[in-house]
Order: structure tokens, then sequence, then C-alpha cells
């Protein structure tokens, strides 16, 4: 779905309410509640493009049929969290990959099982033993600023 919309004064903070995202996509949420959550998450993630692609780096979110662009401390936790809840899902796909009977798989069926066994075995090994102090650097945008005259 394409959306021609304007994001250039969008900041931290700002919320593009329900009313504006229906006229955006072209139907109210009450007409087709599905393909609306649908079409504001497509919406959502057309924002965030255009937001990165003019030098803004923002998460942006969907709640309750409206469009957020998170602070940047909202988008810390909400991207570690995030984050966190892939590694908990990484695990429960190891563990159900591991259950897999291949008793009856063919020889070549068979191999590429077990790689994907040792690929996701590896990849969470090492997601566990890392445990080295990263040093985090404050984010310095190269993006010039827009002096206001007051």
């Amino acid at each position: 779905m394409k959306f021609d919309i304007d994001v250039s004064s969008l900041s931290c903070g700002d919320v593009v309410e329900q009313s504006q995202c229906e006229k955006i996509i072209g139907f109210a949420r009450n007409e087709d509640m599905y393909g609306f959550q649908f079409a504001v998450m497509q919406l959502s993630e057309h924002v965030q493009r255009l937001l990165w692609a003019g030098g803004k780096q923002f998460t942006v979110v969907t709640e309750n049929g409206s469009i957020r662009v998170l602070t940047h401390e909202e988008a810390s936790k909400y991207n570690a969290a995030r984050f966190d809840g892939a590694i908990a899902k990484m695990r429960r796909c190891h563990k159900r990959l591991t259950a897999v009977d291949c008793g009856e798989f063919n020889s070549e069926t068979k191999t590429n099982h077990m790689k994907s066994i040792l690929k996701s075995s590896r990849i969470l090994t090492a997601i566990k033993s890392t445990r080295a102090t990263v040093e985090v650097k404050e984010h310095v945008s190269i993006v010039p600023k827009r002096l206001v005259k007051g």
C-alpha cells in the first residue's frame, strides 16, 4: 500500500490520531476493524522508513488505531523488550526444532535439519555466553539543525 504523506514535521512524542489515519488510509476503523489495523501497521512502517530516510532515527509504533513516534526513553525500553522477546522466541523455536522426529526424513532433509539445529544452538550459545561489557556512545546526529529566529 502506498501512502502520500509528509512526515517532515513529526518528532519524538508525536501522535498521528486515529481520525488522521482513517483519512490517510481511506476508510474508517469501524468499517473493517482487521483491515484497518493491518493498514495502520503498514502506514506505521511507511512513516518509520520515511523518517529514517530523512535522518530522523525514531521508533514508530501503533497504539489503539493511532500511530505514535516514541520518545528516545520509550524507544529504549520498547526495543529492549522486543529484542528480549525475540531471543525468547528463538529459544522456543530451537526447542521445537530439537523435538522433531526426523526418523523418516530422507538424507538431504535430515542433513538440512541437523544444520538448522546446529546453527540455532550456536547462535543461542553465543548469546548466552557473551557477557562482555558494551560501551555505549551517545549518538551524534550529522543532520544540520534548523535554526529558529526568535
